[in-house]
């Protein structure tokens, strides 16, 4: 089953890396956002509260190297080997008060 999920995401991640930038979707509240995009080679998800902030990008092509493989295996080295494709992304930005937390690819 696992190794099905994978292929279905693995179609859905290539067709969005194929499709035109632009909005996905978008939610408003009276005290939070969230809007989700496509933009180049990235999903970005970002979120903003009354109090905290929060900005994902997600490279597309970093993201169908961490599914699983027919055998249900992640290839690690693939992946690491990818990483370095997406030098200098911000891949997470957490703000909440005066606490903040940034995980970036250099």
């Amino acid at each position: 089953r696992l190794v099905r999920e994978a292929r279905v995401t693995a179609t859905l991640v290539e067709a969005l890396a194929e499709s035109p930038d632009g909005e996905l979707v978008r939610v408003e509240e009276p005290e939070q956002q969230v809007v989700i995009r496509k933009e180049g080679n990235l999903l970005q998800v970002r979120v903003r509260g009354s109090k905290e902030k929060v900005s994902v990008n997600v490279p597309l092509r970093l993201a169908l190297q961490a599914l699983p493989d027919e055998q249900g295996r992640i290839h690690t080295t693939a992946l690491a080997a990818m990483l370095g494709t997406v030098r200098f992304t911000d891949l997470v930005e957490v703000q909440d008060g005066s606490d903040q937390v940034r995980i970036s690819v250099w």
